[in-house]
């Protein structure tokens, strides 16, 4: 959702396809300057799950609270922790920016005094790191078994903003049919251009192809080969550009 204008995918892209994420080499520019002033500026001021995890910890079921009477007030809590949170203020944490990371409770040095509650129930922190790792698989299998779980788009789209097909759309977990039909690149030509072996079957996926079938390949040099047919040598008239269904199994 946030991809055009992720600051992240700009840098990593290391000047490589600038003209496909302008908003994002801008907001990359604001960031770099913005952070040289104020410490964590993305994550305070830019970053949209921040802004979700901030809600979510308003309103969740379990929060850091803080035994004021068992307290020494050595301030550690708030030294340790990345938030710079006030703890000495209040006795239950409630701060937008505080992601439960539990770094305060494991650092304090009397037992206790910072804890993990719910509503009526209070647990140490390997026992909700526990929890919250057995509902995050519990909630993929359930996912499964429904045949709701997905990890990659139903409709593969090789054109960019500008609906010009573009090579950098290509991704490891594509397949060789996947590349030809999506730029109209006969498989023959495919295989020829890019210097991969007749053993590799065209249902091979990209990032898998060196390790499975033991060759030389990098998913890169397929995106050159496809800029090399894209430059020249595209029949006019041509409208590939999605494939749908096959590049989801």
């Amino acid at each position: 959702m946030f991809r055009d204008c992720d600051p992240f995918l700009a840098f990593f892209h290391l000047g490589s396809g600038i003209t496909e994420l302008p908003w994002a080499y801008a907001v990359l520019g604001v960031v770099l300057l913005g952070t040289l002033v104020i410490e964590r500026f993305f994550c305070k001021y830019a970053c949209p799950l921040g802004a979700a995890l901030g809600i979510l910890g308003k309103v969740g079921l379990t929060r850091v609270q803080r035994d004021a009477a068992g307290c020494k007030s050595c301030n550690l809590c708030r030294q340790r922790c990345h938030a710079h949170i006030d703890f000495l203020s209040t006795t239950q944490i409630r701060d937008a920016e505080c992601n439960h990371c539990l770094d305060c409770v494991v650092d304090c040095p009397r037992p206790n005094v910072l804890s993990v509650r719910g509503p009526r129930w209070r647990f140490s922190h390997p026992v909700y790191a526990a929890m919250l790792v057995a509902g995050l698989f519990g909630m993929i299998g359930v996912s499964k078994l429904a045949g709701k779980w997905q990890t990659k788009p139903e409709t593969v789209s090789f054109t960019g903003r500008a609906g010009k097909l573009e090579a950098e759309a290509i991704r490891g977990w594509m397949t060789l049919e996947d590349i030809s039909g999506g730029y109209n690149i006969p498989l023959d030509q495919l295989y020829k251009r890019g210097g991969i072996p007749s053993q590799v079957p065209p249902t091979a996926r990209l990032n898998t192809i060196a390790k499975d079938y033991r060759v030389q390949f990098e998913p890169d040099s397929l995106r050159d080969v496809v800029r090399e047919f894209l430059g020249g040598q595209q029949k006019p008239g041509a409208k590939p550009g999605q494939k749908k269904g096959s590049c989801v199994r």
